[in-house]
């Protein structure tokens, strides 16, 4: 189906496919996505940020997930030349993705052709051992962890313990879309499982977050424009719904109602309709499902196909996902010597085309009627029905559990109910002064740079509370030791207003920066994993047939300690 959308002879929407995986992004607060096709101005301007094209003039980010690198015939001497020149700022390559001896000898033989550097990004590393993590380490290459794919096709998910124990930053992302979550808001749930579950905690909250903002970053190369909330920085960002007094639980435990605004290069682009409203007037559109009510703008006077409407866009992939013939046969432009008059014309055509999917010809087209992936996680049966009929992701835990962060009781607004989480604010200004321009009282405080005494640690030339150290916002926040201190450590800035059109919710702002979403994984090519693992797609819609041979059991996940030599960062 993917090279059924993106071909210009047959539906041609490639634009309209990006754009719906990038809003599929977003709306879980991801700024950019990683695994694009080559550059289009059409989606490359809008939305997320494309890792592999045009951000802050590094632009030397390469992929590699199907191609030869173990082949004789790579250019291996020019890779590493390119690597030592600053030529390439970040290699992201999918490898070692098994649980197998198979999938170890490829990290092996990457290292041996001295392909293992620092720009070197590796995605998944599922069998991968403590020692070749220490291999890692040495050099400085980064590890992307994307466990619902893991789990879904290996039955395991990576020793990231031991890739942390050896020095290396991790970050986390869903891997492609058949086997992945939709973004990374609903990733960082299956982490936290299992986390929990299975790694006894061994991740704190921060180090989660971590993973989903400074960490990948880092891994891009881009620590010095994004990742943090900080002065000077470029505005990506995403403001969460305050229900935990601990910002770093209350992202991991945030659903899709929860996200209420991300903004890419300071560009509002989703959230509620209220806050989009209040920095964009009308220019939005609604959006819908599973329960959730958010809105959008993915409009834009200066691209090509920027007039596109996210209705029209929602509609155009609906109808190529259904594949109906009568559409096929007016869309389509028909093959060279083919008859295509009549919808039995189509029909015969299709028949003969793609029935190559399975071993022998059935002569009955593979093309079937689809229902095209929802944005929103909440209230996708399907995508937790798959998860849960998959004796394979469940080997080691149970992922049924995922359903508790969903089960959230939201009232019309698409707020928590029962959530009252009041946030620290300026006592110097509880009771209802003004400090802004006069107070309640009638007494004039506008002017008060000549003499007033503010070692309070309140600044009323503004109405702005200055940090602990008494220097100006933005203040510092301490990473918190573990979950029970990190709320004692954490520093609210009270900037402006602190009125919101709801209740005192929204505080918390996270950067869920660079989501290394990996919209393609395969270029096309059919990956051979028989005998290795029993592969359980979303978009399947019943139980994949029982294969005559001994089905492949994964090792169990390591429980104890990991012993690996340790480096400090």
């Amino acid at each position: 189906m993917k090279n059924n959308v993106q071909s210009n002879s047959q539906w041609g929407m490639a634009t309209e496919q990006m754009k719906y995986a990038e809003v599929q992004a977003i709306a879980g607060g991801v700024t950019a996505v990683q695994g694009s096709p080559s550059g289009n101005d059409a989606w490359d301007s809008t939305l997320s940020r494309n890792v592999e094209l045009w951000n802050f003039g590094k632009d030397n980010a390469v992929t590699c997930a199907v191609c030869s690198w173990y082949d004789s015939d790579y250019n291996v001497d020019g890779k590493i030349a390119d690597f030592n020149d600053g030529d390439i700022e970040a290699w992201f390559i999918h490898m070692s993705e098994g649980v197998d001896q198979t999938s170890r000898d490829e990290f092996d033989l990457l290292k041996s052709k001295g392909l293992l550097a620092e720009p070197t990004v590796i995605i998944h590393g599922t069998a991968l051992t403590p020692s070749q993590f220490d291999s890692m380490g040495a050099v400085g290459s980064k590890l992307v962890w994307s466990p619902l794919s893991n789990l879904l096709l290996y039955g395991n998910t990576t020793d990231v313990r031991a890739a942390d124990k050896a020095g290396i930053k991790i970050s986390l992302a869903p891997d492609w879309g058949p086997s992945g979550s939709k973004n990374n808001l609903h990733e960082l749930k299956v982490a936290d499982l299992w986390n929990s579950e299975v790694m006894d905690s061994y991740f704190t909250d921060y180090q989660m977050v971590e993973m989903v903002t400074s960490n990948p970053a880092a891994a891009a190369e881009w620590q010095d424009y994004v990742g943090q909330i900080k002065a000077g920085m470029v505005a990506d960002l995403v403001v969460i719904d305050t229900f935990h007094d601990d910002p770093y639980r209350n992202l991991i435990e945030s659903i899709d109602a929860d996200v209420r605004l991300t903004v890419v290069q300071g560009k509002a682009l989703f959230g509620d309709q209220d806050i989009m409203t209040s920095l964009k007037g009308d220019d939005w559109e609604p959006i819908n499902g599973g329960g959730v009510s958010k809105v959008l703008d993915i409009t834009s006077t200066t691209v090509v196909d920027g007039s596109q409407t996210w209705v029209e866009i929602e509609a155009g992939m609906a109808m190529a996902m259904r594949n109906d013939v009568s559409d096929i046969r007016e869309h389509w432009t028909a093959p060279e010597g083919v008859a295509w008059s009549t919808d039995a014309e189509v029909q015969s055509y299709l028949n003969t085309a793609f029935d190559g999917k399975n071993s022998a010809n059935t002569g009955v087209s593979q093309l079937r009627n689809i229902t095209v992936d929802p944005i929103f996680t909440t209230g996708d049966e399907r995508y937790f029905d798959v998860i849960n009929r998959s004796s394979w992701a469940n080997t080691h835990i149970d992922l049924s559990l995922l359903y508790s962060y969903y089960d959230i009781s939201m009232d019309e607004d698409g707020d928590r109910t029962g959530a009252n989480v009041v946030l620290p604010g300026d006592e110097a200004n509880t009771g209802g002064t003004d400090n802004t321009g006069g107070n309640s009282d009638g007494t004039d405080n506008t002017d008060n740079t000549g003499g007033t005494d503010n070692t309070g640690g309140t600044d009323n030339t503004g109405g702005v509370t200055l940090c602990p150290d008494g220097t100006a916002p933005p203040c510092t926040v301490t990473p918190p030791v573990d979950d029970e201190t990190s709320s004692d450590t954490e520093t609210v800035s009270n900037e402006g207003a602190q009125a919101t059109t709801k209740m005192l919710l929204i505080a918390m702002v996270a950067v869920i920066g660079i989501g290394l979403y990996v919209l393609g994984k395969s270029k096309g090519e059919d990956l051979d994993l028989a005998g290795e693992a029993r592969i359980e797609k979303i978009w399947d819609e019943t139980e994949l047939e029982e294969t005559e041979e001994t089905p492949f059991v994964p090792a169990p996940p390591p429980r104890g300690g990991t012993e690996s030599k340790s480096e400090e960062e």
